[in-house]
């Protein structure tokens, strides 16, 4: 039997489970081996982090953001993944079926970041 996914504003799931359920739920249908997308990414919740790739290097350019990482732990601004989820451009996530940038999703991978003390690959 498979575990529930916690709802985005589920007090009683952590902060860390509900960030990466929303990466498997809103960006794993392509970000997975085998998907369509060209960062070389695995957001699905059962990967263990250190697996999936957001520790590294931003693979598909830096944004502009200086010292960028995916992921920089306990540096949201640092961090491709959140600019990418704020934008509505050439370079958003997702880059189709939305206008808007999903504001509790922004916020709550944004916290998540900020709480990460390191990367699991010791990425700072």
């Amino acid at each position: 039997i498979l575990e529930s996914h916690p709802r985005p504003d589920d007090a009683d799931a952590s902060l860390s489970r509900r960030a990466r359920t929303m990466l498997h739920v809103n960006c794993a249908s392509c970000h997975q081996p085998g998907g369509f997308a060209n960062a070389q990414l695995d957001l699905r919740v059962q990967t263990p982090l250190a697996e999936t790739g957001l520790c590294d290097s931003p693979q598909r350019g830096d944004l502009g953001v200086a010292n960028a990482r995916s992921v920089a732990a306990g540096g949201a601004d640092r961090s491709v993944l959140v600019q990418r989820m704020s934008r509505r451009d050439d370079v958003a996530m997702p880059p189709v079926g939305s206008n808007v940038p999903d504001a509790r999703a922004v916020e709550t991978v944004r916290a998540w970041i900020q709480a990460l003390e390191v990367c699991p690959e010791g990425n700072p």
